[in-house]
């Protein structure tokens, strides 16, 4: 089973922003992955923390964990904590994606070759 980070924005719109975390995930979850969904992690946290330390707890977390690929949401090219994650992606070598076709496809073709 493959582990998928999320990224994308959420400050912008916490509601609406959780809500697409979530049906993501789902997706994910449906699909066989294994859906990290940091919003889950901290959504709950709001106020009760600099909005900055999310972020970085997130990209910390990222050197630390082993993620097998990143999916990105809609609006994540506005998103200066995405922006930081996908650096701290691309210092772990994580393959990152913009669509969920594509990911899938990545992780057929690495099953079909054997790659776990």
């Amino acid at each position: 089973m493959k582990t998928v980070y999320l990224m994308g924005p959420f400050r912008s719109d916490p509601e609406g922003n959780k809500l697409r975390f979530e049906a993501m995930s789902l997706r994910l979850w449906q699909a066989g992955f294994f859906a990290f969904n940091p919003v889950a992690n901290c959504f709950y946290m709001m106020g009760k923390f600099p909005e900055d330390e999310f972020v970085k707890r997130d990209c910390e977390a990222i050197g630390k964990l082993h993620f097998d690929a990143a999916i990105l949401l809609e609006g994540w090219q506005s998103s200066s904590g995405s922006l930081k994650e996908i650096a701290a992606m691309n210092m772990a070598g994580t393959p990152i994606f913009e669509s969920f076709d594509e990911l899938c496809k990545w992780r057929d073709e690495a099953e079909s070759v054997g790659v776990t």
